[in-house]
């Protein structure tokens, strides 16, 4: 069968042919070198797939008005097998035009329907933005039922072998859906923003949860993992914020993705690592508020736990302070040697956090959005990654290390209670944004005399402090002059 996926880069060349007949007209449509014919029953366009075998490419009846929209296994006598639409077209365009796509508040597909691909950007082609989490981007083309506001239910056929790419997004209105066995193959980001979408039964033999399947659904209460899921990708329930009580890990989990459970903030309990999990990946459970621990399964050779803290078997690596922690002070074990990233963000009563000696580097957002006051760095650290403190509102003061040579982008930006930084002469990037939105912040001494400050070096990529007034202190003829007068900030010289 033609996949849409296999040449969706390459160029069109559109020509239409118009001739009247008694049944239907027939439309050429040049791909690459393939030319196709499209026909229409006057409610669908529909190329051939085969001796018989039909797929739907455009739903076409612009004064469709009706509630239940059928998407049929048979059309003018040849079995549909499914919907294909070329290069990027929109099935539903035409309903979308007249305004009638929001009269439809079911779908019915019908049995005997294998395959539904529609991929391609709705309006604007340039479809991939930064989403709301910081470093998360975000591809915003368009699946074949996305933005169907008052879509509330959907009967998908035992046929069915696939859900694709966006498929049911942004539904806003789709209360619940129940995904058939057959299924084999899970594309990203099904139902990501369905938000009032409350029960999901998926199929019990599922390996995977794909992708940001349900992120944003702040409407889903329960979810029953069958135990034959081995992987949660990136973002899969990310800000589910109603998805309550215990959450039970199936048996036979190996690995949870980026974000996966992100902000999932009504969650309860401890959670229990089952015995086959090997890998826990950055900011699984950052923001779980109401997560209280963990529990190791027997047999788990890869992780422990103490105290609401999950580490690696050897505690030489922090993968999750949970954000409930109720523990105003903590020491970082000796033993550590680095922490993922994520791992200390959303902390709502730690005050006071000393790391360990042995940690290298403060990972990429590791205090986002935590209300610490005070972070004791080793003199170890050399390097500071990107957002490591951002949006840190209660942290006053912070003493860099003497080896920091880099500190990311955002890394401290949004601190907003900082008053002073100091930067020291192994110093050689102050990534963009590091120090914005710090609109307490009265001084920033930078001692290298060379420091690469927000792109300063290279003229073409400087970027201004915006959100900052401080007076920058450094050296004469130095790159902090330089960025104080591109900045319109106050210089002072050191001598």
């Amino acid at each position: 069968m033609f996949h849409f996926r296999q040449c969706k880069h390459l160029k069109r060349i559109l020509s239409i042919f118009l001739a009247l007949l008694t049944v239907f007209s027939v439309v050429a449509v040049g791909v690459g070198s393939v030319k196709v014919s499209a026909k229409t029953n006057g409610v669908f366009e529909y190329v051939s797939r085969g001796k018989n075998e039909v797929c739907l490419s455009k739903a076409i009846d612009m004064d469709y008005t009706g509630k239940t929209f059928v998407i049929p296994a048979e059309i003018d006598g040849n079995r549909v097998v499914g919907v294909d639409t070329d290069n990027g077209a929109i099935f539903f365009r035409d309903l979308i035009k007249s305004g009638n796509i929001d009269t439809i508040t079911s779908i019915k597909i019908e049995e005997g329907i294998v395959e539904l691909d529609q991929y391609g950007p709705f309006g604007d082609p340039d479809c991939f933005e930064e989403g709301p989490d910081d470093g998360d981007w975000e591809d915003y083309s368009q699946g074949l039922f996305s933005g169907m506001k008052n879509l509330r239910s959907i009967s998908l056929p035992k046929s069915l072998k696939a859900l694709d790419f966006r498929m049911f997004s942004n539904c806003t209105s789709l209360r619940k859906i129940t995904i058939p066995d057959n299924i084999e193959y899970f594309n990203d980001n099904i139902f990501e923003g369905c938000t009032s979408l409350k029960y999901v039964e998926l199929p019990s033999n599922m390996k995977y949860i794909p992708k940001k399947m349900f992120k944003n659904c702040k409407a889903l209460e329960s979810i029953k993992l069958p135990s034959s899921i081995e992987i949660i990708h990136a973002s899969a329930f990310a800000y589910c914020e109603s998805l309550k009580g215990r959450l039970k890990l199936p048996k036979n989990l190996k690995v949870i993705g980026e974000k996966a459970f992100y902000s999932c903030k009504s969650l309860t309990g401890k959670l229990e690592i089952p015995k086959n999990l090997d890998t826990v990946s950055d900011g699984a459970f950052a923001f779980c508020s109401g997560l209280t621990g963990f529990r190791i399964a027997d047999g788990n050779k890869y992780f422990s736990q103490k105290g609401g803290v999950l580490f690696d078997k050897k505690k030489t690596k922090i993968y999750c302070y949970l954000s409930g922690k109720e523990t105003k002070e903590y020491k970082v074990p000796s033993t550590v040697k680095a922490a993922s990233d994520y791992a200390f963000a959303g902390t709502k009563y730690l005050k006071k956090i000393t790391l360990s000696d042995k940690m290298k580097y403060v990972d990429g957002y590791a205090f986002y959005k935590s209300k610490v006051k005070e972070v004791n760095l080793p003199k170890s650290i050399d390097y500071i990654c990107e957002g490591a403190f951002k949006n840190c509102k209660n942290l006053k003061e912070i003493k860099i290390p003497s080896k920091v040579w880099s500190v990311g982008a955002y890394a401290f930006n949004g601190c907003s209670s900082l008053k002073s930084l100091t930067f020291p002469k192994a110093v050689l990037d102050i990534y963009e944004k590091a120090f914005d939105n710090c609109k307490n912040l009265k001084s920033v001494k930078i001692m290298n005399k060379k420091c690469d400050i927000y792109g300063v070096v290279l003229d073409y990529s400087m970027r201004k402090v915006s959100g900052s007034k401080p007076t920058i202190y450094g050296y004469k003829n130095s790159t902090a002059q330089k960025f104080a007068k591109y900045s319109k900030l106050k210089f002072v010289k050191i001598k």
